[in-house]
C-alpha cells in the first residue's frame, strides 16, 4: 500500500510538473504577443494625429431649427449636354417645393431686377443668378468632423477620428472649432504647425466646407493651387483672385482700362479701346497685354459690397506688378478723349472721329505727344491720320537737315 501511494504521489507530481511545464510555456508564448500588441498600439497612437471638433451656435439659431435663409448663387441655366434646364428642376435645385413658390420669393425680393431677366429670358442664358433656400438649423457634430478629417489629411497631415477609449495626455490633436454666427460661419483649425481661420457665408454643409477650405487655403500658401484644382467651385472668391495672380505672372506689361468716376461719359467698348491700346503701345513703347476684369468676376458674389471688395482686391494685385499701363476713355462734347499713364508715358489725345477711327487717332495723338523719339516712326506708318502733326515733323526735320547741311559746307 505504501508503494501504491508512494508511486501514485509520484505519478501526481510528475503530472503536476508537466502541466506547470506546459503553462510555463504558454505563459512565455502569450506574453510576448502582448507586450508586441501593446508596443504596435502606443507607436500606432504615436504616430497618428486626432481631431476634435467644438461647434459654438447661437441660442436663437438653434432653437429655430427650421428657420430657411436665402443666398444668392450661380447656377448652369443648361445641362451638360446643353439642353435647357426646365424650370421645375431649377426650382428642385434652388431648394423650392414648386416654381410658382421660386418666383414669389424672388419678386419679394430687392433685387428682383436683376433676377427677372433669368426667367424672362431663360434661353439666353447659360449661367444664371438666384436666391437659393439653405437649412439654417444645428451643426451635425459628427458630420463636421467627418469633413473636418477628410479636408485636413488631403491637404495638410494624415488625422484620424478619436477612438472611443479615448487619448494619452501627449497626443497629437488639431483643434476644429466652428462658430456658427447669425451671418457668418467661422472656423478655426489649430495644431502643430497649422494656425488657421476661414470663414463663409453659407449654411449647413456648405458653410462647414467652405469655411474649413477657406482656413487651410489661406494657410498652407504652397496647397493653394491644389485646392483650387480639386475644390475652385468652393472657393470661388479666392480662386478667382489666385488666378489673377498667375495671369499677372504670364506677361512683364499690362494695360487697364480705368474709368473716369467725375465724367460718367466713358466709351462703353472697352474690348475694342484695349485692342488699338495694346497694339499701339506695343508697336511703339512695349509689349503689353490687356488685362480683363470681368474674365475674374465669375464667382457668386451675394451683395454689391462683396464684388467691390473682389475689384479692391483684384486692383491690389495689378498695382503690385511694376508695368502696369492705364488708360482712361472718354467722351465729352462729342470728342474722344484718351489719356494714357504708366512707365515713360503720361500724355492725352483727342479726336472728333467716332468709333474705331476716333480711338485710334486720339491714342496715336498721345502717343505721338509722349514719345518724341518715336515721332518719326509714327509718323512713317500713320502720318495720313496724324495729319498737321507729321506736317510739323517733317518740317522741322527739313530745317534741321539744312542747317546740318550748310554748317557742313562753311569753311
Amino acid at each position: 500500500m505504501i508503494l501504491q501511494a508512494s508511486i501514485l504521489l509520484s505519478s501526481q507530481k510528475e503530472s503536476n510538473n508537466s502541466i506547470y511545464d506546459n503553462s510555463k510555456k504558454i505563459i512565455y508564448f502569450i506574453f510576448p504577443l502582448l507586450y508586441l500588441q501593446d508596443l504596435f498600439q502606443v507607436h500606432a497612437e504615436e504616430a497618428s494625429c486626432y481631431v476634435t471638433v467644438y461647434i459654438k451656435e447661437k441660442q436663437k439659431k438653434v432653437s429655430q431649427s427650421s428657420e430657411e435663409k436665402l443666398v444668392e448663387v450661380e447656377i448652369d441655366m443648361r445641362y451638360q449636354s446643353n439642353i435647357q434646364k426646365n424650370w421645375n428642376s431649377i426650382a428642385k435645385e434652388l431648394g423650392y417645393s414648386n416654381v410658382k413658390k421660386m418666383i414669389e420669393v424672388h419678386k419679394n425680393n430687392e433685387n428682383w431686377d436683376r433676377y427677372k431677366k433669368f426667367f424672362n429670358n431663360p434661353t439666353k442664358f447659360d449661367k444664371g443668378q438666384f436666391l437659393k433656400k439653405t437649412d439654417q438649423g444645428p451643426l451635425d457634430p459628427l458630420l463636421t468632423s467627418e469633413i473636418a478629417i477628410s479636408l485636413i489629411s488631403r491637404y495638410f497631415a494624415e488625422v484620424i477620428a478619436i477612438p472611443p477609449a479615448g487619448l494619452s495626455n501627449d497626443a497629437c490633436i488639431y483643434d476644429v472649432q466652428v462658430n456658427n454666427a447669425e451671418d457668418t460661419m467661422i472656423t478655426t483649425i489649430t495644431g502643430e504647425d497649422l494656425n488657421a481661420n476661414g470663414e463663409s457665408k453659407k449654411t449647413g454643409v456648405d458653410g462647414i466646407k467652405e469655411s474649413i477650405l477657406s482656413a487651410l487655403f489661406r494657410s498652407l500658401e504652397d496647397k493653394r493651387k491644389e485646392i483650387c484644382d480639386n475644390r475652385g467651385s468652393v472657393l470661388n472668391k479666392e480662386c478667382a483672385l489666385l488666378l489673377a495672380e498667375a495671369e499677372i505672372e504670364k506677361n512683364e506689361c499690362w494695360l487697364e482700362i480705368s474709368a473716369d468716376m467725375e465724367n460718367k461719359t466713358e466709351v462703353t467698348d472697352k474690348k475694342l479701346v484695349a485692342e488699338i491700346a495694346t497694339s499701339l503701345i506695343s508697336q511703339y513703347l512695349v509689349d503689353v497685354k490687356y488685362f480683363e476684369k470681368s474674365k475674374f468676376r465669375t464667382y457668386g458674389s451675394t451683395t454689391t459690397e462683396e464684388k467691390k471688395e473682389f475689384d479692391t482686391k483684384i486692383e491690389q494685385i495689378l498695382l503690385s506688378n511694376e508695368c502696369l499701363y492705364k488708360v482712361y476713355p472718354k467722351v465729352k462734347d462729342d470728342t474722344i478723349i484718351i489719356t494714357f499713364s504708366g512707365p515713360d508715358l503720361n500724355a492725352y489725345g483727342n479726336s472728333k472721329q467716332q468709333s474705331a477711327d476716333g480711338l485710334q487717332e486720339a491714342m496715336l495723338m498721345a502717343l505721338y505727344r509722349s514719345l518724341k523719339d518715336q515721332r518719326n516712326k509714327i509718323c512713317q506708318d500713320y502720318g495720313d491720320i496724324l495729319v498737321d502733326q507729321c506736317e510739323d515733323q517733317s518740317t522741322d526735320f527739313e530745317k534741321q537737315d539744312a542747317k546740318f547741311r550748310i554748317r557742313g559746307f562753311v569753311p
